[in-house]
């Protein structure tokens, strides 16, 4: 997932920000979807 993708993703869920990377791809997956 790109850098500026996994910034959009953390400013979407602000309360994991230490999520894995992971973790927060497969949370963006989900939200593309």
């Amino acid at each position: 997932i790109a850098a500026s993708t996994n910034k959009e993703v953390t400013d979407h869920v602000p309360n994991y920000p230490s999520l894995p990377p992971q973790l927060i791809c497969q949370l963006h997956d989900v939200t593309m979807h």
